[in-house]
């Protein structure tokens, strides 16, 4: 008997991770999306919305955002689609010129981590770009939000300035 360790179900896991109170997890998925409540372990939803490269969800509140795989019928890996699981509707989707390497949400701000660079936008009310940093290659989409308003931001160094390996943004506000 033979198997092959490339193969993929439908059910494999292609990221993983827990809300910003650690309340529920999220799992991006070859067929889409599948959220789940923690105390008590239980599913709470699925989407079908094709093979997801990435999710993530905004506290417990209905916010999930993804991004589809470059192949996925539909949208492509450049998209992050915004769903409100409460009206079962897509309400915002931001398109990019280069592939999306990971997504971060908070209560004040949505960031949208590229290859080089970091966009920052206010979120989820009257979603506009606030700031684009520049970053080294970072093709894990490494970045980090703080859980209370998203104004500190942690990432790989950009390694065109002088420092250490990981830089910190304090205080960004949310004036353009």
């Amino acid at each position: 008997m033979s198997s092959n360790r490339n193969t993929r179900t439908k059910t494999d896991v292609l990221s993983l991770r827990f809300n910003q109170d650690s309340s529920c997890f999220i799992c991006a998925t070859c067929d889409g999306i599948r959220v789940f409540n923690v105390e008590p372990l239980a599913l709470k939803c699925f989407l079908g919305v094709g093979r997801t490269t990435y999710a993530e969800m905004l506290y417990r509140t209905n916010l999930i955002a993804y991004v589809l795989a470059d192949y996925a019928p539909g949208l492509a890996s450049n998209v992050v689609n915004i769903y409100d699981n409460q009206r079962k509707t897509h309400v915002l989707k931001l398109c990019f010129k280069t592939s999306i390497m990971s997504v971060r949400m908070s209560r004040t701000k949505l960031l949208v981590i590229l290859m080089n660079k970091i966009h920052i936008f206010s979120f989820p009310n009257q979603c506009q770009l606030l700031h684009t940093i520049e970053t080294k290659d970072n093709p894990k989409g490494l970045c980090e939000l703080s859980n209370n308003d998203g104004s500190l931001i942690a990432f790989p160094f950009n390694t065109k300035s002088k420092g250490g390996f990981i830089q910190l943004l304090y205080g960004l506000s949310n004036d353009l």
